[in-house]
This record gives C-alpha cells, sequence and structure tokens, in this order.
C-alpha cells in the first residue's frame, strides 16, 4: 500500500462554515487507485495525531486530523485510536463514510478552555464534538469487552461546560454542544465504549435506519452521590441516548445521567418506528418517548430493565409541533414489560 502525505500549513479550513486558522494540518491520503483492500490506519503513527498533549494548537489539530481522517481516510477502513488519551475540541465531522470501523481502545478527550468561544454553525447551533451524517454501515467500537475496564471512552469534558452549579446553566443554558450526533444513518454499531460527562445530549442519533447499540455505559455526574440531588441536577440536559428514525435494537447498556436516561425522539420525516430497548440498566430522569409534537411514534417496546434511584422511572410527553400549530402528535403500540422502577425520587410512571 502507498500513502501520500498531503501537508498544508497555516492555512484557514473552513469545516461546519467556521473558519479554522491553525498551525498545520496533515492529512495521511491513500494514493489514489492503489489501496487493495481495507487497512487499519492509527491515528498517532499513520495520520500523524499528537498524544499527551492538551495545549489549545495541539488541540485544534488532533480536532481537525480526526474530521479529515473520518471524511477521506475511514470509509472501507478502521480508524484506529491508540491506548492514549488525544485532546480535541468541539467541531469533529464528516459525512458520506461507508463501511467503517472506529475503533477507540484509548481516549479521546475533548476539552473548554476558559476563554472558549462556542462554535455555531451557520444555522446558529452549537456544533458537537462528533458530528457524522448521511453515512452508512459505520461501527464505533473498542477492543475491550463490556466488563473490562479498558474499553475506549470519549470524554465530553462536561464539567468545565456545567460549571459553577446554577450559575454555569443560566450563562451558558442549551449553548453546549452534544457529545456524539449522527444524522440519517443506516446499519450503525456502536458498542464496548463509555461515553463520559458530555456537555450537553451524549447520544443524539437522528433519522436513522438499522441501529444497534450495546454494552456501552453512559455517565454524567458531578459527584459521586448515590442519588440525583439539586448539586447534581444543575448538569441539565445531559440525556443518554435520543433517538429517531427505524429498526433500532439497543440492550446491556448502562447509564447514569441528569436528564432521559433513553428517549424516543421526533423524527423529521414523520414516524419513529420498530424500536426494542431491553436489559437497559439506568439512573437519571428514566425511560421516555417524546416529547413528541406532530409527528407519530409507535411499535415501542422497553423490556426487562432496572431504572433504580432515579428522579422518574417511565414516562410520556408532549409538545407543540415545531413546524405547524395544529398538527397533533401520536404515540401507539408502546409496550413497557418487566421494567423493575426502584426508588424513584418523584414519580415511578408520570
Amino acid at each position: 500500500v502507498h500513502y501520500g502525505i498531503i501537508r498544508m500549513e497555516t492555512k484557514i479550513i473552513r469545516m461546519w462554515n467556521v473558519s479554522f486558522n491553525y498551525y498545520y494540518l496533515r492529512v495521511l491520503a491513500l494514493a489514489s487507485a492503489i489501496v487493495a483492500k481495507a487497512v487499519i490506519l492509527d491515528f498517532e503513527l499513520d495520520m500523524g495525531a499528537i498524544p499527551e498533549d492538551s495545549t489549545a494548537s495541539t488541540r485544534m489539530y488532533n480536532t481537525n486530523l480526526l474530521s479529515a481522517s473520518l471524511q477521506f481516510n475511514a470509509s472501507s477502513n478502521t480508524i484506529y485510536i491508540p491506548k492514549k488519551t488525544f485532546f480535541l475540541e468541539h467541531g469533529v465531522y464528516a459525512s458520506f463514510v461507508q463501511n467503517s470501523t472506529i475503533q477507540i481502545d484509548g481516549v479521546l478527550k475533548f476539552v473548554r478552555s476558559n476563554n472558549e468561544k462556542t462554535i455555531l454553525n451557520e444555522y446558529g447551533m452549537v456544533v458537537p464534538c462528533i458530528f457524522i451524517e448521511d453515512s452508512h454501515g459505520i461501527t464505533l467500537t473498542s477492543s475491550a469487552s463490556y466488563t473490562s475496564s479498558d474499553r475506549g471512552i470519549i470524554d465530553g469534558g462536561g464539567q468545565s461546560w456545567w460549571g459553577v452549579p446554577f450559575w454555569g446553566y443560566a450563562q451558558l443554558g442549551e449553548n453546549r454542544p452534544n457529545l456524539f450526533v449522527t444524522n440519517r444513518t443506516k446499519d450503525m454499531l456502536i458498542e464496548n465504549v463509555i461515553f463520559l460527562d458530555s456537555p450537553m445530549y451524549t447520544l443524539q442519533i437522528s433519522d436513522t435506519n438499522g441501529l444497534l447499540i450495546r454494552h456501552i455505559s453512559i455517565v454524567a455526574r458531578r459527584t459521586d452521590e448515590y442519588g440525583h440531588d439539586i448539586i447534581d441536577l444543575s448538569a441539565f440536559n445531559t440525556d443518554g441516548i435520543d433517538v429517531s428514525g427505524h429498526n433500532v435494537h439497543i440492550h446491556d447498556v448502562d447509564i447514569w445521567n441528569q436528564d432521559d436516561c433513553i428517549a424516543v425522539k421526533d423524527n423529521m420525516f414523520g414516524v419513529s418506528s420498530n424500536m426494542t430497548f431491553e436489559r437497559i440498566y439506568a439512573s437519571g430522569l428514566g425511560l421516555v418517548i417524546g416529547s413528541i409534537g406532530g409527528s407519530t411514534v409507535k411499535n415501542i417496546t422497553f423490556r426487562d430493565s432496572i431504572v433504580y434511584n432515579s428522579l422518574k422511572g417511565i414516562y410520556l410527553k408532549f409538545r407543540v409541533s415545531k413546524y405547524d400549530d395544529h398538527k397533533h402528535g401520536l404515540i401507539e403500540d408502546i409496550l413497557f414489560e418487566n421494567i423493575t422502577i426502584q426508588e424513584p425520587t418523584q414519580f415511578g410512571i408520570w
């Protein structure tokens, strides 16, 4: 296999319609028509990422390098994050990725500096830490098993975004990045990864078709207290898994967060359907459908799960449609089966 090295030094790279001025970006690009089979590309050794360095220039470099690696090198290949810590800033982006594995054995740690301004896209929305869209056949995984402490980690650095309890939320509100976001994906697998301290929503999976999530852990907590007191809940909006679309199976997942643990969401194309959630072990605001406004959610099953020491257990919620005040939402064919709700602070069923 022959590789071509592309260097761009002191350039303006436009991503997310935001200009990034950084020292250099080294992209390891596969030379055309020479790659005969899928390869494993080491983020450090092959792509040139810099580990164990949290300086602003390195964070920006690693962020743009990971974006370029996913965009131009990931399809039909494996991007391997070795057992080291790589510091980044929110804004990793890729689209039209096909049949790719992202194997995280180390840590991707997102950092917010004290003087950092939140990066917005052209629509005025906060750019997620990682955003992948219009892609299919993606696997996000780690070489370690579900019971291992060596699973790969995506760390959102949420504490710096949550700030001082209540005052931090008053300053930023929802002006914080989500941790891992996908839009319009097909046949995606997420497994054996720990998602830690998201600034806002942890996994936001929109308009998917064919999604399997298993053996992951989601943690967003201010303290080590066994519960959700007023201090913990000030890390609000740290949803665990928000999902819309079709043909979803999520199982053997543990979640501790300060908002909805799992929420079935509106699909902008009208319907979210055919989803099964089982063997979920969660504490937060429970297992949720909604909020739903102007769309349909149907054929959803939650089973064989435990919601423990949570604020709520299970609940459904509606709102006015974002697009049409006169259009009503519909939730139908819903099954909650064999759900254990232990010591809810507010409501078991709401």
